[in-house]
């Protein structure tokens, strides 16, 4: 594994002034593309990056290059982020490569037919081990499952017109995609401009929404909530999906096909859109729709959010810019949980939720692992108004990493945490 050059650290003179009030750090990537992805792993750590021809692994939040990966086009973590899979191209073929996390040592390799090396989608389910992938051009127009444990192909599913008398498959090519965490679906966005539903049970598409044309971007809460997604209709760029009740419940306006990266903030109450042509970062908030944060200068291609909702990153093109990210306290909305905390993180015993309280609403807690499984659920009504602390045993959880969903009233906060 051939090891990069630290990263040079410079300072960015940033046109828009409000910048400079976020700014945490910048970093000269060596790039000779833009980079088009990013993937935080899920402790925080590390940073995934790749613009289709070289992949990196980058030291959070120091920015130092730790290893080199050739011919990313797309990766995801595992859920305790042990290791991590990445979909590389090479001139011989397509092929599956898990990396151990630490030592960046190659795990296992699965070959994949040879096809078009451009647009490659995937998702890792739930359990850990079902890898779901979707090509693009005149390759496969398909969603295949592959099991990284056992190295085979378990099901490859091609979509059909309904109503055609021939078997034509229809396009099949998602540009992203997203296992629901109860494992039920998966969401993807196609290059025939629509948001489906895939029900793995009945291995067919269950549900379709056309949003015009244009579109590529594809974003989903950390809890399987919402997604967001780009659009072409007029005067929006984006539109937010209740995906329970599959209704439009927010839209961000703007001139279509501007948006070149979307992504949530852990808790779901924040929404960043990276912009290449307008050369702009912009946070909004989910439910008012207002713009709260705006950076710019350059072409600016992608953004993501840490886990722990602290930054966000976001490259103008070959350069990676990291940010402080905007505090749930942003939102002043009748807040009844204003910038809830567990601390110690990581803990071993005992978690302790401090929150404050501004309308003595009842507080629910719900702990669950990544993948959505619940693991333990209190409701406490002995709120009073101010601030707030309860202890909650944690010492029988096995050691990983877990989501505490808390609830007043129809406000929710997502906050993870390490269990040692």
């Amino acid at each position: 594994m051939k090891t990069l050059l630290s990263l040079l650290l410079v300072v960015c003179a940033w046109h828009n002034a409000a910048a400079l009030d976020n700014l945490d750090t910048v970093w000269l990537k060596k790039y000779t593309r833009d980079i088009v992805k990013m993937k935080y792993s899920p402790d925080d750590k590390y940073l995934l990056t790749t613009n289709l021809v070289q992949g990196d692994v980058i030291a959070m939040p120091s920015g130092q290059a730790l290893a080199y990966l050739g011919g990313v086009s797309s990766m995801e973590w595992s859920k305790d982020g042990k290791w991590f899979v990445t979909w590389v191209v090479t001139g011989a073929g397509n092929k599956l490569v898990r990396f151990e996390t630490g030592t960046w040592r190659a795990m296992d390799t699965m070959y994949l037919p040879t096809g078009d090396d451009e647009h490659h989608a995937m998702t890792l389910a739930p359990d850990n081990r079902t890898l779901a992938i979707s090509w693009s051009g005149n390759a496969k127009k398909s969603i295949q499952f592959y099991d990284l444990i056992e190295h085979k192909l378990i099901k490859e599913t091609v979509y059909y017109n309904p109503g055609v008398t021939l078997p034509v498959p229809q396009v099949f090519e998602a540009q992203e995609m997203f296992y629901t965490p109860d494992s039920r679906y998966i969401i993807f966005h196609a290059t025939d401009w629509q948001i489906r539903f895939f029900d793995i049970a009945a291995d067919s598409v269950v549900y379709k929404y056309q949003f015009g044309g244009g579109g590529l971007f594809l974003t989903m809460t950390e809890d399987g909530s919402k997604i967001a997604f780009t659009t072409h209709k007029k005067d929006i760029i984006v539109e937010i999906m209740d995906v329970s009740t599959r209704q439009i419940i927010s839209s961000i306006e703007g001139t279509t096909n501007q948006a070149t990266g979307l992504a949530f903030s852990p808790d779901g109450l924040f929404l960043s859109i990276s912009s290449r042509y307008l050369g702009r970062l912009y946070v909004y908030k989910i439910l008012s729709k207002e713009r709260i944060r705006e950076w710019g200068s350059g072409s600016v291609l992608d953004v993501a959010y840490s886990h722990d909702g602290k930054y966000i990153i976001t490259n103008v093109g070959k350069t990676l810019l990291l940010y402080n990210a905007p505090k749930p306290v942003d939102v002043k909305e009748n807040n009844p949980l204003i910038e809830p905390e567990l601390y110690p993180n990581p803990v071993s015993n005992i978690l302790t939720l401090g929150f404050n309280n501004d309308n003595g609403n009842e507080i629910g807690i719900k702990i669950s692992t990544i993948s959505g499984i619940i693991k333990k659920q209190e409701l406490y009504s002995d709120i009073h108004l101010g601030y707030n602390e309860f202890r909650i045993e944690v010492s029988d959880l096995p050691s990983g990493i877990y989501i505490a969903k808390l609830q007043a009233g129809n406000t929710y906060r997502n906050i993870r945490f390490i269990k040692i």
